[in-house]
């Protein structure tokens, strides 16, 4: 499941039109009957829920991407990867004046991001969305401030809970 909300985020923060499936948004992982009272295998009852945690969450990826069109429309900058395993993954999207900065743990381990990010130091960075309340910031996305030549740095917890 987390590696399926980092991928949905993914989607919805790089340019072009996301493409979600029907019944992602409900969390199916097997076959499931008609959304809906009248379809076929529904059992009479509805099964569309909007208040199911992934519908939940695409819904306020849906309103950051609106939002912010840095995301539809800017330009990817991969700033930190690792292509032989899990670990950090990081991108920067810039459109106009505005700049995103994106930042994913794929490990079940703690990683540390140290990201070259081309801002002037001491920038602050406003955080946006956060898919967990894993990085000690309380429930809310935090700021982070753009240290020497540009960098930031900071420790992001593993995908799944530290």
């Amino acid at each position: 499941m987390a590696g399926l909300r980092q991928a949905l985020l993914a989607m919805m923060t790089l340019p072009g039109i996301p493409v979600i499936y029907c019944g992602t948004e409900q969390g199916s992982t097997e076959q499931r009957a008609a959304m809906f009272a009248a379809g076929f295998g529904a059992g009479g009852r509805d099964h569309y829920d909007t208040h199911a945690p992934l519908y939940r969450d695409i819904a306020q990826m849906a309103a950051l991407c609106k939002a912010h069109r840095v995301f539809s429309r800017g330009r990817p900058t991969v700033l930190q990867d690792n292509a032989a395993q899990a670990g950090m993954l990081a991108w920067s999207m810039r459109h106009g004046a505005q700049t995103a900065l994106v930042v994913f743990n794929t490990a079940d381990s703690d990683s540390m991001a140290d990201l070259p990010t081309g801002l002037p130091a001491g920038m602050v960075l406003k955080g946006l969305h956060r898919l967990d309340g894993l990085d000690g910031l309380g429930t809310q996305p935090g700021r982070l401030v753009v240290g020497a030549n540009g960098r930031v740095t900071r420790p992001c917890w593993r995908r799944h809970g530290p």
